[in-house]
């Protein structure tokens, strides 16, 4: 605060907006609520008001502001101004002019204070950028300031409010308004600002922030294989605006490099992208929603196959951590692969588990392989009871194709969370000599008791369905529980080995009519 009430004795009408605007953010975004950030604004603005009307009528206080702020609002209303507002909007107007002669690329690092006229730079950072480095370079300059920025509010809107989030906030807002009389870009403290509220946002969010060795494998595998440069790029928002036909059928030719055929689709990959645009019916929404489905269980083949349910939240502050139990199991109803196992609450770190919620709470799954049942599922976690096993380890899951109501064969996979395995068997329990994506592994696997128990209730589950995957676990006192259903399995791009069981799944997979 000493330090604000003496900056104003500088005289400086830069230094008056960026404490006035610093400040005023400060306040704004720590308040817990929007309702608070609101009062918080008018009262602001009351205050700023009064203080002006103040500084116009004490001549003690008309001397540090009042004379200040009159002189900057006589520029604008064509009244008596000193001369610093005047040469600065010739030096724009002048820089300007030197942009559009070069627009692109600018004259070269220094230009305006060799080639201007003027003899010093242009006291405004946007000019000197531009006229130097063009609009691509200016543009490349502000994409940091921008990107941190974007993720700032994202991360302020999406989670709780921090300080770190609101401090990069306030910094960047107020560097990108006083980069308006202001030349900074090589200026170090701009770069130890640019730094700090990059670390501020990084240490809230483990995506952001990669290691040098993390660069250098990704760009020899994307020189090694151009096409995942493309599946990268199938990430970005931008890949939305293409349609769920042309995205599926980019990414299958990117991901299997084969040719998608569409019009008379043989293979299973090719089918299930098939099944995505067409097949669209209603209920398939629900199915694929993890507290939804907990209806449809109970209604079909009983609520004793349900995993107990703790609880069911809207938002991850609804979670109320103390009265979970020890052991418990957290996820989204919306996605898939994402949850949080904890074994005992004791050693969980209830604010990363938290950050990790919102994260997903954030989440479309839809987007990611336009598997369309995912489009319209309410965000929400459900909280269920640890599934126990008697080494402590993640259950086996037991994962049952069906094609029209009927299984035909399964995978297990075992070692989830370190070098997870799968292996196929046969509905006889016979191995399958195939691998996807995961390897098979070196121990035997014996047929579980309840098989063929398992095998009924996955075809009561999958009547009436042309295709259906269909998820069990048995816990520790050999109880069978429900998984999950999944209608597009690895979302049909990733290839099978050998390759001729891409083929054979697809002769058993028969499309229904078109759905759109």
């Amino acid at each position: 605060m000493l330090f604000c009430f003496f900056s104003l004795f500088s005289g400086s009408q830069k230094v008056v907006a960026i404490l006035v605007i610093g400040i005023t953010l400060l306040i704004i975004l720590s308040q817990k609520t929007f309702l608070h950030s609101f009062i918080a604004f008018c009262l602001l603005f009351c205050l700023s008001l009064l203080t002006l009307y103040i500084s116009f009528h004490w001549d003690l206080l008309y001397r540090i502001l009042g004379s200040r702020v009159s002189s900057f609002l006589a520029f604008f209303t064509g009244g008596n101004s000193d001369g610093s507002p005047l040469v600065r909007m010739e030096m724009i107007q002048h820089g300007w002019e030197m942009l559009k002669q070069k627009p692109l690329f600018g004259w070269g690092q220094g230009a305006f204070t060799s080639i201007g006229g003027y003899g010093f730079y242009a006291h405004n950072n946007y000019i000197e950028l531009m006229v130097s480095l063009g609009v691509i370079g200016t543009l490349w300059y502000y994409s940091l300031p921008f990107i941190i920025l974007g993720k700032s509010v994202k991360a302020f809107f999406s989670i709780e409010r921090q300080a770190a989030g609101i401090l990069s906030i306030t910094f960047m807002v107020i560097m990108l308004i006083d980069n308006f009389g202001r030349v900074m870009f090589n200026d170090e403290l701009s770069t130890i600002v640019l730094a700090l509220c990059y670390v501020g946002i990084a240490r809230k969010d483990s995506r952001i922030g990669k290691t040098f060795e993390l660069v250098s494998r990704k760009t020899k595998e994307w020189a090694r294989s151009p096409n995942l440069i493309v599946l990268h790029m199938l990430k970005w928002k931008v890949a939305r605006l293409l349609s769920d036909k042309a995205f599926v059928t980019i990414k299958y030719r990117m991901s299997l490099k084969k040719k998608l055929n569409l019009e008379n689709p043989k293979t299973y990959n090719e089918k299930l992208q098939w099944l995505k645009l067409y097949d669209r019916k209603e209920t398939y929404t629900k199915l694929v929603d993890k507290y939804e489905v907990r209806k449809h269980i109970a209604n079909t083949i009983g609520s004793e196959y349900l995993i107990p349910l703790i609880g069911v939240y809207d938002r991850v502050e609804d979670i109320d951590f103390d009265s979970l139990p020890k052991a418990f199991v957290l996820k989204p109803t919306q996605t898939s692969g994402d949850v949080i196992i904890c074994r005992d609450k004791a050693t969980l770190n209830w604010e990363v588990a938290q950050h990790e919620m919102h994260s997903w709470m954030g989440k479309n799954y839809y987007w990611y392989d336009r598997e369309w049942p995912y489009k319209d599922v309410k965000a929400r976690i459900v909280c269920e009871q640890l599934i126990e096993t008697p080494d402590e380890k993640p259950p086996k899951d037991y994962k049952i194709f069906c094609f029209d109501g009927v299984p035909r064969f399964a995978f297990v996979a075992s070692d989830r969370g370190k070098t997870t395995k799968f292996d196929y068997f046969d509905v006889e329990w016979n191995r399958m000599p195939l691998r996807q994506h995961y390897p098979n592994s070196t121990y035997d696997i014996p047929k579980p008791q309840q098989w063929d128990k398992m095998l009924s209730l996955a075809k009561v589950l999958s009547a009436g369905m042309s295709h259906v995957r269909v998820d069990f676990y048995i816990d520790m006192n050999e109880n069978i529980l429900f998984g999950e259903l999944t209608f597009f399995h690895f979302s049909g791009f990733v290839e099978f080995e050998p390759d001729s069981y891409d083929l054979l799944l697809g002769n058993w997979l028969n499309l229904p009519e078109k759905f759109d």
